[in-house]
């Protein structure tokens, strides 16, 4: 709340009562230098060395009471239709030439794709690749399990609420398109509605990896089965694993890096994406951590404890607290660069809004 003028004036007057205790009844010198105290750093607890346990990784049986195989597929239709360079009149070699043209302009298919795109995105960060069995295929912690689902059970519905919308004003974008594509208008790239209503779909299933009964087959085919599925077991553990490690690591060094000044000591720009995209893996670790990566979990604490009560808001005006969190998450990028072997593809977007 402002303060009214006469409080404004009473508060003018104290400070020329003690300038002029200190100065005399002339006040400071011109051009004199007032001391101005450092405000006193804030006390910050003493943080301790990282002390690493020994590796206890799950076997594939711990493993698969603990998830399950997730198979997540998208299916949609493309906006683009290559074009017959014969009908492209232009002076260079047509075979080293590739055009496409788009069929319709559309925010209503924008706002589709956007949505399959925020779904892939969701189930990749809330699962763990399991590409040795096939592409889109993934370890879905089974503490994860309804909540994941119904999540994407409410990515379909809106996904069929956008659909009946394209399907509205689809008649007039393929005229739209007819008028903008003249010659290279051809009608047979366009659906039946009918079928563009079908084409958009988000799938799921739950499957257990186990090896078959052993009444199913001879003693020793049905050891080879077992050996199989231990094997697929175990390259999955590797992947999740390094997953889980590669993304830590990069939401810790996109911090850390945030956090060191520039070299002339200004402040990096600084935003709240920086911390929820971090507080949403340390969210989720725990059920994740099917491997049983207790490495990573004595790192993932520390991450945990460092944040404790603290926002970007925080990060950005209260200097104390900001080395100290800047330190933490050194000591814990250090920590993490051994710990990683194959780097796989990243699944987090580090990007801030």
């Amino acid at each position: 709340m402002a303060l009214s003028k006469s409080a404004r004036s009473s508060a003018a007057k104290r400070a020329w009562i003690t300038i002029r205790a200190k100065f005399g009844p002339s006040g400071p010198p011109r051009h004199a230098k007032l001391e101005v105290k450092p405000r006193p750093k804030k006390d910050m607890p003493k943080q301790e060395p990282i002390k690493m346990p020994k590796p206890r990784p799950a076997t594939a049986g711990e493993m698969s009471k603990r998830a399950l195989v997730f198979i997540f597929t998208c299916s949609c239709i493309g906006n683009r239709r290559k074009v017959d360079t014969s009908e492209i009149k232009i002076d260079a070699d047509k075979a080293w030439i590739g055009v496409s043209k788009k069929l319709i302009d559309a925010p209503e298919l924008q706002a589709i794709t956007s949505l399959i795109s925020d779904a892939r995105n969701y189930v990749a960060n809330m699962a763990l690749p399991a590409t040795t069995i096939k592409k889109g295929v993934y370890l879905m912690s089974k503490d994860l399990l309804e909540e994941v689902d119904a999540k994407l059970v409410d990515y379909d519905k809106q996904l069929v609420v956008l659909v009946e919308n394209l399907l509205v004003v689809y008649s007039a974008l393929m005229n739209e398109a007819k008028e903008r594509l003249k010659g290279l208008f051809n009608r047979e790239d366009y659906p039946t509605p009918e079928y563009l209503k079908s084409a958009f779909r988000l799938k799921w299933q739950c499957i257990k990896l186990n090896p078959p009964d052993r009444d199913q087959m001879k003693q020793k085919m049905w050891e080879r089965e077992c050996a199989k599925t231990e094997r697929m077991w175990m390259e999955m553990r590797e992947a999740a694993q390094q997953t889980l490690r590669t993304n830590l690591a990069d939401l810790v060094k996109h911090l850390a890096d945030k956090l060191t000044p520039e070299k002339d000591g200004k402040k990096k720009m600084f935003k709240e994406a920086s911390i929820t995209k971090l507080n949403e893996f340390l969210g989720t670790f725990d059920a994740r951590n099917i491997t049983n990566d207790v490495q990573l979990k004595v790192l993932v604490d520390k991450a945990k404890s460092l944040l404790k009560d603290t926002d970007a808001g925080v990060l950005r005006t209260d200097e104390a607290t900001r080395e100290y969190v800047a330190y933490g998450f050194e000591t814990i990028k250090q920590a993490l660069a051994p710990m990683i072997v194959n780097k796989p593809s990243r699944t987090i977007i580090l990007e801030e809004e």
